[in-house]
């Protein structure tokens, strides 16, 4: 079973039309003790796919139920034991750079609707992380012995999706209504075959990630700021203040930070 699972997530093809290599990526964040602990211990946090807030992502689960339905040879426990095994797949979703944006989109720590709908109406802060062109997850996807990772842009597409019985990893993680297409989403799939927490976090140096910059937002509290800074202390870090634009008040631009507030 969790070969079956390994093999539907390995990278088959090769990579050199990933065009966000070593380009940054963006992940808007609410603050919380479970945040915090993770840029100061440097790792990156991995949830079920089932507690997302659109309920048409991820479908794989109602998939493969329908596809092994189809042969009735096949008994209940021999489903459920794929299905637990899928439940184990974790995602972490970032905001691709502005660079693989079509039009004239600002970057991904000005977007005003970013942040008010993942950080907390600009209470939260904007992560940056870079990705190194020899992470695993531009590779065979094999962190260790029991787990393994890719990461990918989100495929965005109107119209209805017919269900198919062959399962196809870019239609099981990747498929997202193309109403989302604003987020230009980049998603980290992640697999262990030793945990299955709804919530955990992976040692960003074992997939080839690295936090670069930490961005505050309009609204994040001045001891917030601090407590962040100092948790993460030693860290080759930037830190930017969201403030509004000097000619604009819907306009939104980061100023680089002094080392202390």
């Amino acid at each position: 079973m969790q070969k079956f699972v390994m093999g539907l997530i390995e990278r088959k093809e090769k990579c050199e039309d990933i065009k966000f290599i070593n380009n940054n990526l963006y992940s808007f964040k609410k603050l919380s003790p479970y945040v915090l602990a993770e840029l100061s211990e440097e790792k990156i946090g991995v949830s079920s796919p089932e507690s997302f807030n659109d309920p048409f992502d991820c479908l794989i689960l109602s998939d493969i139920r329908r596809a092994f339905e189809q042969n009735k040879n096949l008994d209940n426990f021999f489903i459920d034991t794929y299905i637990k095994e899928l439940r184990k797949i974790r995602i972490r979703c970032f905001v691709g750079d502005s660079s693989e944006t079509k039009g004239s989109a600002p970057e991904p720590y000005l977007r005003t609707l970013m942040w008010g709908h993942y950080a907390e109406n600009h209470q939260g802060i904007c992560i940056r992380y870079s990705l190194s062109e020899d992470s695993p997850l531009l590779k065979n996807g094999k962190i260790d012995e029991h787990a393994i990772g890719r990461i990918d842009k989100i495929i965005y597409q109107s119209g209805s999706v017919r269900r198919k019985e062959r399962l196809e990893y870019e239609r099981c993680f990747l498929f997202k209504d193309k109403a989302w297409e604003y987020e230009n989403e980049v998603r980290l799939v992640y697999y262990d075959t030793k945990r299955d927490e709804e919530h955990y976090s992976v040692p960003l140096t074992s997939i080839g990630l690295k936090i670069t910059g930490v961005y505050f937002g309009l609204n994040c509290k001045k001891e917030m700021k601090s407590l962040i800074r100092h948790i993460m202390e030693g860290q080759e870090v930037d830190f930017y203040e969201i403030k509004c634009d000097d000619q604009y008040n819907n306009v939104l631009k980061a100023e680089k930070g002094d080392d202390k507030l």
